[in-house]
């Protein structure tokens, strides 16, 4: 839902990866399309058994530089799950969604109906070339991906020298 002052706000569970069965609910959590990682009450996040890996730096809107503990836990909203980095908010500091959360669950804020939604299809590699939806072997060298071109490729292939070695095309 989006509050008064246009900020999106959402429930959440979290859970640590090792005991998933143990979730905890937090309402009104804010959607922070602008943070890569979520934050969690370092308290919240203790009581489930998350710990920290690391030590990470953050840049604060004021232009700060602080130093958070991050760790793994899983996420719940809007009826899926993820696995996703958080991060471990001290005393007074906010609760919120980042957008490595939300690309792990594949959600997306929908302005029109104030709600997250499927993102959509997830961007995957074919594991070869596909001419005219038949699959066909990875292009090895320039010649071959000009000579004969119908416009149906649909494939490229880099170079250990950086180059480009066919054009991706979907007709």
């Amino acid at each position: 839902m989006i509050d008064h002052m246009g900020i999106f706000r959402t429930t959440i569970g979290v859970a640590s990866w090792s005991n998933p069965s143990e979730r905890t609910d937090i309402d009104d959590v804010m959607v922070d399309t602008g943070a890569e990682y979520s934050w969690i009450s370092e308290e919240v996040l203790a009581r489930l058994g998350v710990v920290p890996v690391r030590v990470d730096r953050f840049a604060t809107a004021d232009g700060r530089i602080i130093e958070r503990n991050v760790g793994f836990a899983m996420l719940y909203v809007g009826g899926r799950s993820s696995p996703s980095i958080v991060v471990f908010a001290g005393p007074g500091e906010m609760t919120l969604l980042g957008a490595h959360g939300l690309e792990g669950l594949n959600l997306r804020v929908d302005l029109v109906t104030k709600e997250l939604v499927p993102a959509g299809p997830v961007p995957a590699a074919a594991g070869g070339c596909m001419r005219r939806g038949v699959p066909r072997p990875i292009l090895r060298n320039v010649q071959d991906s000009t000579e004969g071109w119908d416009g149906s490729l649909a494939c490229a292939r880099w170079t250990g020298d950086g180059s480009l070695h066919a054009l991706t095309a979907l007709v």
